[in-house]
């Protein structure tokens, strides 16, 4: 992170017998030291403050908050019931609020509490603070209670324009998010939704498109109710990662009966995992450069020629990317039939360098893209194999793989064993985004 200095304020270091002689930390520049503090808690930060009169005032105007109900006493559970608790730490967030400096800007606000009824304004006041102070990074994650079931956006942060990243997430249970109907967020760049039920298909869709900045969305382990059409189309969005979760339970998201759409001319990489829909179309990926694809099918759910459809999209829709991932966990069940892609189907002939395929088994539609894919792939130079679990003829199998014709000469191979006892679709940190 950069840190912009305006006008350093060096803090004096005692002399003589000072017990503090020495110190070359407090000696740095404020906002350096501010810097340093954003790693910890606000609570702690009072506490340095509290011991070293060097640091008296820096509590005061520390732009970084960082408030965290689980970890800002010892054992609380064991000392207070949980609404004292939940008191406790309303009065020390309000308490810190109130003794900054208001005229300092907050440049990241990290809260991670339980969530508020609908009658008590506590979060909605927090928020009009923060946004009062132009708050650029806000980091919001609650853990729900049975009587707060729907959240609201604030109004203040939708229309807040300093903010450029909002992470939204909730704990242990998904919670419903009203969407705003209205244009808001005008600088947000950043956005990521953890474990949040969408109503409403066209909120949504105009929600995204409506951020006319948005460069990075992250939807992760959302619940998207029934419906028929979940469209991303943003003219700026570069980074998308779209991860329904819980892989081995398949149609758990709401997405069994919908059609995934993502209209994106911009977009630079996109992570894509699912256990749910075969209905999607990727289209204006122009600009694509790395993609992931992850599914996870059985025979019962699937048959073979839906199978191979799927894989056909894939290859067709993301055939401009560089670099390319695929989880084939879906593909090592054996079917009554097998099958294979038509040499017609667009792979990234002339852009393709970097190919990964998870989850590896060996099977014989594993084996068919695989043949495909070094028969397109004409700059091709890295393919990374990491095996299935379980998996033991390896020799055989690279035997196999090696007698397949390539376009390119450069190609170099390389074949990892498994990473973890995961089950097949597993996410794409699993792997980390090395090649």
């Amino acid at each position: 992170m950069t840190v912009t200095v305006k006008n350093p304020k060096i803090l004096r270091t005692s002399s003589g017998d000072d017990d503090d002689d020495g110190d070359r930390l407090s000696s740095l520049p404020e906002p350096i030291i501010h810097y340093i503090f954003s790693f910890i808690e606000t609570i702690d930060v009072f506490r340095a403050s509290a011991v070293s009169r060097k640091w008296r005032y820096l509590c005061v105007s520390v732009p970084y908050l960082n408030f965290d109900i689980h970890t800002i006493w010892s054992k609380p559970q064991e000392r207070w019931p949980l609404y004292e608790i939940k008191g406790r730490f309303k009065d020390f967030v309000n308490w810190v609020l109130m003794f900054q400096n208001a005229s300092i800007d907050i440049q990241k606000f990290h809260l991670r509490c339980l969530s508020f009824s609908d009658d008590d304004h506590t979060l909605q006041r927090w928020m009009t603070i923060a946004t009062r102070r132009k708050l650029k990074q806000l980091h919001l994650k609650l853990l729900p209670q049975i009587h707060t079931p729907i959240h609201q956006l604030p109004h203040c942060l939708v229309t807040c324009g300093s903010l450029v990243e909002l992470k939204l997430e909730f704990e242990n249970q998904r919670c419903v998010v009203e969407l705003p109907i209205y244009p808001g967020f005008s600088s947000l760049k950043c956005l990521d939704l953890h474990m949040i039920e969408f109503l409403d298909s066209n909120l949504l869709k105009n929600f995204i498109s409506s951020c006319p900045v948005i460069e990075s969305l992250k939807m992760e382990s959302c619940l998207f109710g029934d419906f028929k059409i979940l469209e991303i189309c943003s003219a700026s969005l570069k980074n998308l990662i779209l991860d329904t979760g819980d892989f081995c339970e398949p149609n758990c998201d709401g997405l069994a009966n919908c059609e995934i759409k993502v209209a994106c001319p911009s977009l630079v990489s996109f992570d894509f995992l699912t256990a749910s829909t075969w209905n999607f179309t990727f289209q204006d990926l122009n600009s694509l450069q790395a993609g992931f694809v992850s599914y996870y099918f059985l025979p019962k759910h699937a048959t073979a020629e839906e199978c191979h459809n799927v894989m056909s999209k894939i290859l067709e829709g993301l055939r401009n990317v560089q670099v390319l991932k695929l989880s084939v966990g879906f593909l090592k069940m054996e079917w009554s039939e097998c099958w294979e892609i038509p040499d017609e189907v667009t792979c990234s002939a002339y852009h393709l360098k970097s190919v990964r395929l998870l989850d590896f088994g060996g099977s014989e539609n594993e084996l068919e893209l695989l043949r495909f894919l070094l028969m397109k792939g004409v700059v091709l130079e890295k393919l990374s194999i990491t095996w299935l679990k379980g998996v033991e003829n390896h020799r055989e199998i690279i035997r196999e793989i090696k007698k397949f014709p390539t376009s390119s000469s450069n190609v170099a191979f390389t074949f990892l064993k498994p990473r973890s006892n995961v089950c097949y679709g597993a996410r794409f940190s699993d792997y980390g985004h090395d090649l």
